[in-house]
């Protein structure tokens, strides 16, 4: 036997030894199909049966689950209508509800407008009660004003009552006396009805000072009866000098009068001193 016989025998055993390795394995693996199948309690027919039940159960349980779902589909799809409506009803509401505050907004502009023009209207009618109140103020002071003036002249009154014949009887008295006066009037020519200051009254003073201007100024006055236009003769002792004419004779200054000379009646010159008086006019118009 050469080399190459002797490879290829000993390849033939190795071979021989794979195989039967190979056998022996696939022997160790061999399964008994029929009892796996048919094995009452392990055998693939138990399971394929149980499998079977099984899916039938999840069959039913997924019919269940599907009309469980339908029902609740239908109730979610009833909920969403109710709540589509509901929606609908409140997006009605809601713009009903912005219309009717928007219209109170309007009305609430308004009724804010007629309560400034109310409040304006308060002033004023504020400011006329014032003025009413200080004019009731006024018309009441009026009154007790009125009143105590209505007293005082109810007073005077019951006094002027009381005098009344008081001033009859002086009344009488003046009649009296007027008619006296008329009497002593008629003897020097002269009436009631004659001016009051047209001559002097009786009178006799002396010439206190004389001035530059031939103003002459008398120690009789206003008090004394003397007035403005009233002429004096001046005289000294026995003798007449001339005749002034009264320019001032103001009230408040009654014991002084002023005159100027008159011309044509001066006989000397007038010195301090020298007297005055109305008496001699008065006995020159006596009869």
């Amino acid at each position: 036997m050469n080399l190459l016989g002797k490879i290829f025998t000993g390849l033939i055993a190795g071979m021989a030894l794979v195989f039967m390795t190979m056998a022996l394995m696939v022997y160790a693996t061999h399964t008994n199909w029929k009892e796996a199948i048919n094995n009452p309690s392990t055998g693939w027919s138990k399971k394929l049966a149980d499998q079977i039940a099984a899916n039938n159960q999840l069959r039913a349980e997924k019919a269940n689950l599907e009309s469980v779902l339908t029902a609740a589909q239908a109730s979610k799809l009833e909920a969403l209508a109710k709540l589509e409506t509901a929606l609908a009803a409140a997006d009605k509401e809601l713009k009903d509800t912005r219309e009717q505050l928007a219209a109170a907004s309007k009305n609430l502009e308004a009724s804010v407008a007629t309560l400034k023009v109310e409040q304006q209207n308060l002033s004023l009618a504020r400011d006329e009660n014032k003025k009413l109140s200080d004019d009731v103020r006024a018309q009441q002071k009026i009154a007790d004003d009125s009143f105590k003036a209505f007293v005082a002249a109810t007073d005077e009154l019951s006094r002027l009552k009381v005098k009344l014949p008081q001033l009859e009887e002086r009344t009488q008295q003046l009649a009296a006396d007027t008619a006296k006066a008329k009497l002593l009037l008629a003897q020097v020519g002269r009436t009631l009805e004659d001016p009051l200051h047209a001559e002097p009254p009786p009178v006799t003073g002396e010439v206190t000072e004389i001035n530059r201007d031939g103003l002459v100024q008398i120690s009789v006055g206003f008090d004394d009866g003397i007035r403005a236009g009233h002429e004096l003769d001046v005289y000294r002792g026995n003798t007449f000098i001339g005749r002034i004419r009264i320019t001032d004779a103001e009230y408040g200054r009654g014991d002084v009068a002023i005159g100027s000379v008159m011309k044509d009646y001066q006989r000397q010159q007038i010195r301090r001193g020298d007297s005055v008086t109305s008496r001699l006019k008065i006995l020159a118009r006596q009869p």
